[in-house]
């Protein structure tokens, strides 16, 4: 009964600090102009539809990728299980050789993982698994699959020996790079790819070094920190989390933030870009200018070859530049 009433006490306060937000964004819009409310009506309705599927979004990462479901009454796993077999230490190692793997996936529910190149290009994935908890790893179709820690639960449990390190060789690019992150946190160097995606719930993704023609990132409750990017087009959005980027961005840029914080720090000109800017209740601040106001939309006409989409509802966006 009490483990019954433990699990019952932490879903209630989930729910209740969800409530919290939905009444914060009732309070906020019922203090504004009664007049916008009349005559936009339906744009707030859908601006306000879009942060309750970012809350869901974000519940969903929480719940399910980062292990929540499993029942309050069941232990922490005192082994370490690599596909389905328990290692013989709770240290794990093996080696994967990189010919005809054009992707990779990676999913981490709870715990940490690493992933890092090495000074050698030898074609050969170097892989280490140490904590308690199950992980997988498989080859299918040309992907390269990581998976790892489930079976965790995170509230109140010390998870901090839970490490996954993939050690790439040095210089390899693959064609996509597909993100999964719940409650984790993973830590990416110095690898490239095609196409970037992410997804994170309630973790934390941060990245240094990488490059992409395509980033698309998208941001629950959790955070993304990508420092000295090299990247083309990006995309990022953000529900009630943060996302913070610096780096190059030589193509289009989107950025939509519903209840969270977004900065950029772009080794770009401000007047490289064209701006359509789009902001409800927000902040939006692009080269020190503010754009802030109830439903207010902008069009600024540098006539560049490039694009920069913003759109803000309740959240704060902060876009600089280091011009070279």
């Amino acid at each position: 009964m009490k483990k019954f009433v433990k699990g019952s006490l932490a879903a209630a306060g989930i729910l209740a600090a969800m409530g919290c937000v939905l009444c914060l964004i009732s309070a906020v819009v019922g203090g504004r102009s009664f007049t916008y409310w009349a005559r936009n009506d339906e744009r707030v309705m859908e601006n306000l539809e879009r942060v309750a599927d970012r809350l869901e979004d974000a519940w969903h990462g929480i719940y399910y990728i980062g292990g929540w479901y499993q029942r309050y009454d069941d232990e922490n796993p005192k082994e370490l299980s690599v596909n389905d077999h328990i290692a013989s230490m709770n240290v794990w190692e093996a080696q994967q050789s990189l010919d005809g793997i054009r992707d990779l996936n990676l999913t981490l529910g709870a715990g940490r993982m690493v992933i890092e190149e090495k000074d050698a290009s030898d074609g050969i994935v170097d892989i280490y698994v140490q904590g308690k908890g199950e992980c997988d790893h498989r080859v299918e179709d040309g992907t390269l699959y990581i998976e790892g820690f489930k079976g965790i639960k995170t509230i109140g449990a010390d998870i901090s020996d839970n490490v996954i390190t993939l050690v790439i060789p040095q210089g390899t690019r693959f064609e996509e790079l597909d993100i999964e992150v719940g409650a984790g946190v993973m830590e990416i160097t110095g690898i490239g790819a095609a196409e970037i995606e992410a997804s994170i719930g309630a973790g934390e993704l941060i990245m240094y070094q990488v490059e992409s023609e395509e980033l698309s990132i998208e941001v629950g409750a959790g955070r993304i920190e990508a420092g000295e990017m090299i990247s083309k087009d990006i995309s990022v959005t953000v529900g009630v989390g943060e996302g913070i980027y610096e780096g190059t961005a030589s193509g289009n840029v989107e950025v939509e933030s519903d209840m969270g914080n977004i900065e950029f720090s772009l080794q770009e000109d401000q007047d490289s870009f064209n701006y359509d800017i789009e902001c409800d209740m927000g902040s939006v601040e692009i080269g020190g200018s503010g754009f802030s106001g109830m439903g207010r939309e902008q069009r600024v006409n540098n006539h560049a070859s490039k694009e920069f989409e913003v759109s803000c509802n309740l959240g704060n966006i902060n876009i600089s530049f280091q011009e070279q």
